[in-house]
Order: C-alpha cells, then sequence, then structure tokens
C-alpha cells in the first residue's frame, strides 16, 4: 500500500494500491465500511485500506506496467530485495 508524499502540508493521505491486484481474507473484509453511498471517485480504491491492513508487496517493477513491456526474465527464479508484513521483514523466491 502506498500513500503519495505529493500532497499539501495537514492532508490526510489514505494509503492505497498502485494497481487493481489484492488479497484479503473475508474476516477483513467483514471489518470495512458499506461503500455505499461513494463519497468520491477514488474512494473504492481508498476501500481496501480502510481496516488498518498488514500488508506484502511481494515484487516491485518500478515501471508504469500500462506503458512498458515487462518479461518474464525480469523477475522469474529471482528474490526481491525485501518484504514486509506489517513491520516484520520476510523473504520470498519467485
Amino acid at each position: 500500500m502506498s500513500a503519495s508524499s505529493k500532497h499539501a502540508e495537514g492532508t490526510k493521505v489514505t494509503p492505497h494500491f498502485s494497481g487493481a491486484f489484492w488479497w484479503a481474507n473475508t474476516d477483513y473484509i467483514k471489518k470495512l465500511p458499506i461503500l455505499y453511498p461513494l463519497k468520491s471517485k477514488y474512494e473504492c480504491e481508498f476501500w481496501i485500506g480502510k481496516g488498518n491492513p498488514k500488508v506484502a508487496e511481494l515484487w516491485h517493477s518500478g515501471i508504469h506496467h500500462q506503458r512498458k513491456a515487462y518479461p518474464e526474465s525480469n523477475y522469474i527464479g529471482k528474490l526481491s530485495t525485501r518484504y514486509f508484513i506489517g513491520k516484520e521483514e520476510i523473504n520470498t523466491r519467485i
């Protein structure tokens, strides 16, 4: 989850995923608020972060995937540098 550092001072920044892929279990989903009525067009993107989640980013490519190809050779069999679930660091191999 990310919260952009590019915001006005004093503005609350809502954590969100930069992309449309995430996993969650039903116990977490049940804790989230109802989405209706929507307060803004971004409310659906922010919804998944409203329950104080434990998150892990399993791979970060650092590129804009809608503009540039990202072949499997960039990630298959490679160990990503650092992953965190909450504050706990973990290691995984793809």
